[in-house]
């Protein structure tokens, strides 16, 4: 993985795994890279042209909480299998667009 990514987009598959332990999913899914890229600084930033405000995106954000105590180990948080294919989808679309590496705005 660390030679088809860049590092930007690294921190957004590290922060949707945060995210998803965060709203208390037991999946990581595509709204997950989707809230990532949203907080994801000094780079284009999706949650500029769809929310408001940061406090309707803080909204939105919260509205997803799920109080969930099934959660006990939150080391093995795997991806939903739409998320799979998004990651396999990015990689196509490096190629695609002849990009060197996959940019947070490919997933």
């Amino acid at each position: 993985m660390d030679r088809k990514f860049s590092n930007e987009t690294k921190v957004v598959i590290t922060m949707a795994r945060d995210i998803a332990i965060d709203l208390g999913s037991e999946l990581i899914s595509t709204i997950h890279f989707y809230l990532a890229n949203c907080k994801l600084e000094g780079y284009f930033n999706p949650k500029e042209f769809l929310f408001q405000s940061e406090e309707e995106f803080e909204q939105f954000y919260e509205s997803l909480r799920i109080i969930n105590p099934n959660i006990i180990n939150n080391d093995n948080i795997s991806l939903t299998l739409e998320a799979e294919e998004t990651i396999r989808q990015s990689l196509k679309l490096k190629k695609e667009i002849k990009s060197d590496l996959v940019q947070p705005t490919h997933i």
